[in-house]
């Protein structure tokens, strides 16, 4: 932790110098041409439920070429909370951090991952000085609100958390919302199929990270969007990232503050509808390919052949296709050179999943979508024959079923 203050950190952190806490509980909320009340409410709620005292980190933020409208929506989001310490109730701390107003704003072409990293680090050296009890810190976003028993955490041994979360979808995007949550169930899920360690949602809001892996890992990464991608995804080569009881509820909006996200993809769904094109899910069998590959990966570390791999993805018309996108990934290369260099089975058996990580199985997925198995309509990909040989969920009425319907049997899973 000393290493990464001193080397990684945001200059912030001298902030931990002037508060005196102590504080049981950190969260982290980055700010862009938004509103907080509701979260702030919810925040006093759950602290008043936990008995534990909690310091929010509020980090309203923009960028010079950001638009009129996010300066405006700051300008008076930072007459509602003035920079600096402000206590909410006797329970909950609000500290207000500027990087929003002239002078202040942020680099191009970095955003909220900055804003997740500023208030992470100043998270991370108040634990150093003994004013943050908690080992973790946890980020949400100020459209947001949480449960009660969100500071409840199951254990204390994970990595990372990740929420249960539901978007509070509504108005004109309400079923490009549903669809969107129901893309992202169904990613998970089918990584959990696969038998994937990263089957896991990355969902920035609903975060709850130890701050000694998040010093390990050095951060969220300063970037637009993805953030929590590439942070869920090394802090899962280090341990655990295990679920926490506590809902969180999102409220989604139609947005372009990120390429890509929750803002983007409703977008894209609203456009898409208009243009009366139905909405597309990866393919199931796409995840079928990826858990007979990572069994097989699971099966070298006993044998090392690479010849006895080649033979278990074989006898399918599409194992060709499958064995090229798998070279281009560097997939065989791969196990050869870790076999080499780990003569240990125990050794190898750890170091297949960091390798396989969470960003090469995405690559691997997208390689299958263009080269191999173009994606179906949704309907179609919850209820197809595959889905049922795959040991996921399949309704009878599936294709006739709305997206609500739909998605409130995925959640219930």
């Amino acid at each position: 932790m000393d290493q990464y203050l001193t080397r990684y950190a945001e200059p912030e952190i001298a902030i931990a110098t002037q508060l005196t806490g102590p504080w049981d509980e950190a969260v982290i909320v980055p700010l862009y041409e938004e509103v907080a009340g509701t979260l702030v409410q919810s925040l006093a709620e759950a602290a008043q439920h936990s008995g534990r005292k909690v310091i929010a980190i509020f980090v309203v933020n923009a960028r010079d070429d950001s638009s009129p409208s996010v300066h405006s929506a700051n300008e008076t989001l930072l007459q509602q909370f003035t920079p600096g310490l402000r206590r909410v109730s006797s329970l909950l701390s609000l500290y207000v951090i500027d990087r929003a107003t002239p002078g202040r704003r942020f680099p191009p072409k970095q955003g909220v991952g900055l804003a997740r990293k500023l208030g992470g680090d100043l998270a991370l050296a108040l634990h150093r000085d003994g004013k943050l009890h908690s080992p973790y810190f946890s980020t949400t976003d100020g459209d947001a609100r949480v449960a009660p028993d969100y500071f409840e955490l199951p254990d204390q041994t994970a990595i990372a958390f990740h929420h249960r979360y539901r978007h509070e979808a509504q108005g004109e995007a309400t079923v490009a919302h549903e669809l969107y949550e129901i893309s992202l169930r169904y990613y998970a899920r089918g990584l959990a199929f696969a038998g994937s360690p990263y089957a896991f949602p990355t969902i920035g809001s609903t975060l709850t990270v130890r701050l000694d892996g998040y010093a390990m890992v050095r951060g969220f990464p300063k970037l637009l969007a993805a953030e929590d991608f590439y942070l869920l995804a090394k802090l899962a080569k280090l341990g655990t990232v295990a679920e926490a009881p506590g809902m969180v509820w999102l409220k989604p909006r139609k947005s372009d503050r990120v390429p890509f996200g929750t803002g983007a993809a409703t977008a894209k769904i609203v456009q898409q509808t208009d243009e009366g094109k139905e909405f597309q899910l990866y393919h199931p069998k796409t995840f079928l390919w990826l858990k007979r590959w990572l069994e097989a990966g699971n099966r070298f570390v006993k044998h090392r052949d690479l010849t006895q791999v080649h033979c278990e993805l074989g006898g399918d018309p599409d194992s060709a296709g499958i064995v090229a996108i798998l070279e281009k990934l560097g997939a065989f290369d791969q196990l050869v050179t870790a076999a080499k260099t780990r003569p240990n089975e125990k050794d190898l058996s750890r170091h297949l999943p960091t390798a396989f990580d969470a960003f090469k199985t995405l690559r691997f997925v997208h390689e299958v979508r263009d080269t191999l198995l173009p994606t179906v309509e949704y309907r179609r990909a919850m209820q197809t024959s595959a889905i049922a040989e795959n040991g996921m969920p399949q309704w009878e009425d599936g294709l006739t079923a709305s997206p609500s319907q739909l998605l409130e049997r995925w959640r219930e899973l």
